[in-house]
């Protein structure tokens, strides 16, 4: 969640797992799934850790960012045809993007946040649109797929997407999060 007045980027997150004594055991970093993260707006993650940690093992999470010069203009319509539980634990999402903008829109990734009904995050996951430039007044599609444990607890999602000219057009609409 980006809580200041400015557009973020460059947002690295770093995990550090410690032992009972408060040793660390391992550590690992990854960057957050959206190119830039609006004032107020959420952007998904992934850290993985290869170590086997132990069974009373902490964790804490650090992030490191950039103040970003650029606030992308809004030009990039989200379109989802497709919201549904598959078979054998996965999730998929199928939509396209139009680029409203006056320029190619190049890079285009779709990015989405996955909630349980408590809207505790369940899982996150991205895709590029196929093809990942976009021309003006062009849409391309884009199908965001994942397996999950139990898909059946997802009860909504929060859709972004970016170029890395242009962001998201919010309205009423795509601002709420769809089950």
């Amino acid at each position: 969640l980006n809580n200041f007045r400015y557009p973020i980027e460059d947002v690295r997150i770093t995990a550090t797992a410690y032992d009972k004594n408060g040793l660390p055991v391992a550590t690992g970093e990854y960057n957050a799934n959206d190119y830039q993260i609006k004032p107020g707006s959420r952007s998904g993650f992934h850290v993985f850790l290869h170590e086997k940690l132990p069974n009373s093992s902490k964790y804490t999470l650090t992030t490191s960012f950039e103040k970003s010069e650029d606030d992308k203009p809004e030009t990039l319509l989200l379109n989802v045809d497709t919201n549904s539980k598959g078979t054998a634990g996965s999730y998929k999402v199928l939509g396209e993007v139009l680029n409203q903008g006056p320029g190619n829109a190049n890079s285009v990734k779709v990015s989405g946040i996955f909630y349980d009904k408590d809207h505790k995050v369940v899982d996150v996951d991205y895709t590029y649109t196929n093809p990942d430039i976009i021309t003006p007044n062009k849409k391309a599609p884009f199908y965001l797929s994942f397996y999950t444990d139990n898909s059946e607890i997802i009860k909504s999602v929060a859709l972004n997407v970016q170029s890395d000219e242009y962001s998201l057009i919010t309205n009423i609409n795509q601002t709420k999060t769809k089950s």
